[in-house]
């Protein structure tokens, strides 16, 4: 007989349940105000304050991606792929490699093959060490271990990248550019 983990009583727990059509739509547009608020502040005199709201952005892309993960958005897992495949462009990394990883450290939690829980067994400086190389050793565990339906959502995750790098290069509008900065430091921190 299978357990199922329950809420202490007078808990209301809805942890990882589907969305409802109003639910999709608030996850869906979550960090549209601080990506506009960081565009916003790259563009005025208060540039300086626009990070706070690019951190902001990717804490709430973060969250918008991981809901796209475990396809809690209520779209179909299409759907799905779409917003992992824009939210990599903007952020900078390939979501669909978080994504493989994220589902093996569900199944492999602290385990040989858990990636990205394999800070759990560093010190606080050691994590601070590591850190730049996560996303680097996220990508290489995700295109080894991943069949070819990963390896191509990877590397169409990489020329949205490029390209979202490209049209902020080439159009050169100082919101833009000032846009990747802080994207990079959060995706390699």
């Amino acid at each position: 007989m299978a357990h199922s983990e329950q809420p202490p009583k007078g808990v209301h727990w809805h942890d990882l349940t589907q969305f409802g059509p109003l639910d999709s739509l608030k996850e869906l547009t979550l960090c549209l105000p601080w990506l506009g608020a960081s565009f916003v502040l790259y563009a005025s005199p208060l540039w300086m304050i626009g990070p706070f709201a690019s951190f902001m952005f990717f804490l709430c892309a973060l969250r918008l991606n991981h809901e796209a993960i475990h396809g809690n958005l209520g779209l179909n897992r299409g759907g799905d792929s779409i917003v992992m495949h824009v939210l990599s462009a903007i952020m900078l990394g390939s979501n669909h490699a978080d994504a493989f990883c994220h589902l093996k450290h569900h199944k492999h939690n602290m385990g040989e093959d858990d990636v990205e829980g394999r800070c759990g067994h560093m010190t606080f400086w050691q994590v601070l060490k590591y850190g730049p190389r996560f996303p680097v050793d996220l990508n290489k565990a995700a295109w080894r271990s991943g069949s070819r339906y990963w390896r191509r959502k990877m590397v169409l995750d990489w020329v949205f990248v490029a390209g979202f790098v490209a049209l902020c290069l080439g159009v050169g509008a100082r919101f833009l550019l000032l846009h990747l900065l802080p994207q990079w430091q959060l995706r390699n921190a």
